[in-house]
């Protein structure tokens, strides 16, 4: 029954909150108003859907520096589990075609989220300058690093361009492993099932300029696969 209940609550949520976060937008330009609405969206869908969340590792966020969070990427559910419990304020990268969609597509724009077009390699270095400012500003990102959803719930290679930034900007790079998110919902499924998502945060990979984003990329991939992940390259 809840299965059947996710496409109305994803509708109502999303159509509620994104109205209300994109009004409250437009008084507070800095995000943070927005990024508890989205927030209260996650936990509203996850709540009615019967979602649990559960996370570790939080201790592992450095306290008051920004930083690039690196996670998996295999499900749906995966940018609402970061924005309804990721213990910290972030903005996120994500694939144009999310900046389309009506009231969620606002939401993510007027907080000061990052549109890719990976597709057109002018517009995605753009971001990477546009992501250059939010971490300049204090302001840390959430990226996935395979650079699109996994079909097969497994971790993938990881694209270097985020972790090129964080050597950019003397970032650290922070390991998320979401785990769970597949067997809910994988890719080109359109209902949700109930069930237990895990975020493990693991400890922070640092980015130095004489290291190349390579190895940055190959050491946070590496905590993912510790924190219990499957590597489809093995």
């Amino acid at each position: 029954m809840r299965c059947a209940l996710f496409i109305p609550i994803f509708v109502v949520a999303t159509i509620l909150m994104g109205f209300l976060s994109s009004i409250c937008a437009l008084f507070d330009r800095s995000g943070r108003t927005s990024h508890l609405f989205a927030r209260h969206w996650s936990r509203f869908i996850f709540a009615g859907v019967g979602i649990r969340v559960d996370v570790t590792g939080a201790e592992n966020i450095p306290k008051d520096q920004t930083v690039i969070f690196a996670a998996n990427h295999m499900s749906t559910m995966d940018i609402p589990a970061m924005f309804g419990y990721l213990p910290v304020e972030f903005r996120i990268m994500a694939k144009r075609v999310l900046f389309l969609i009506p009231f969620l597509g606002w939401h993510l724009f007027l907080a000061g989220n990052i549109p890719v077009d990976r597709q057109n390699t002018k517009k995605a270095f753009e971001s990477l300058l546009k992501a250059a400012a939010r971490l300049k500003k204090g302001v840390s990102l959430l990226v996935f690093a395979e650079g699109t959803r996994s079909r097969d719930g497994k971790l993938h290679r990881f694209k270097r361009g985020s972790f090129t930034l964080a050597k950019k900007m003397k970032v650290p790079v922070v390991p998320v492993a979401i785990m769970g998110s597949y067997d809910l919902m994988p890719a080109n499924a359109w209902l949700a099932k109930p069930g237990v998502i895990q975020i493990v945060i693991m400890p922070p990979v640092e980015a130095p300029e004489d290291v190349p984003a390579e190895v940055v990329a190959r050491d946070a991939r590496k905590q993912l696969v510790a924190a219990g992940l499957q590597d489809a390259e093995a």
